[in-house]
């Protein structure tokens, strides 16, 4: 009985993993590609820390460095974001950006980061803006991103 349910959520799986998107509208646009999602959406200041124990730790392709020339990304952000990693370098960028970081409501994205404890002090030293620990590899790779940290604002991405 087991066999012949998992056969058959399984098989289920596969259909539809391989159905084409239905297209409810199309009004002759060109696309932007993959969207960054409005992060506005999914307010992590009130998600307990405990409920993060489990997503630790979080590794990205990206690694600290420095990005030479700011660039216009022609994207729609709903929402400015910064992604940092729990190093020296990204943390002294957050210190010395993080009046301008609260100002404009950017929302921060942890990555590299092993401990559920870096992320509660984090938040704990930088009370007025908020972070979470989303995956950032395919932001990385719609906006050609190899280093950290960055911010993506309205306009362009920029150290």
């Amino acid at each position: 009985m087991k066999t012949v349910l998992l056969f058959s959520l399984l098989l289920t799986a596969l259909v539809f993993a391989k159905a084409e998107p239905i297209v409810v509208g199309d009004y002759g646009g060109v696309s932007s590609g993959l969207l960054m999602p409005d992060l506005k959406q999914f307010p992590v200041k009130d998600v307990p820390i405990a409920a993060y124990r489990t997503h630790f730790p979080i590794r990205s392709v990206m690694r600290p460095g420095v990005i030479e020339h700011s660039r216009a990304h022609g994207q729609t952000i709903p929402t400015p974001v910064f992604i940092l990693g729990v190093d020296e370098d990204s943390l002294q960028w957050l210190d010395t950006n993080y009046d301008h970081l609260s100002s404009i409501e950017a929302i921060g994205l942890v990555t590299n980061i092993d401990r559920v404890e870096l992320l509660t002090h984090i938040r704990q030293q930088f009370p007025a803006v908020q972070f979470s620990t989303i995956p950032v590899d395919d932001i990385a790779r719609q906006y050609h991103l190899q280093f950290y940290p960055v911010l993506i604002n309205h306009k362009e991405i920029i150290q």
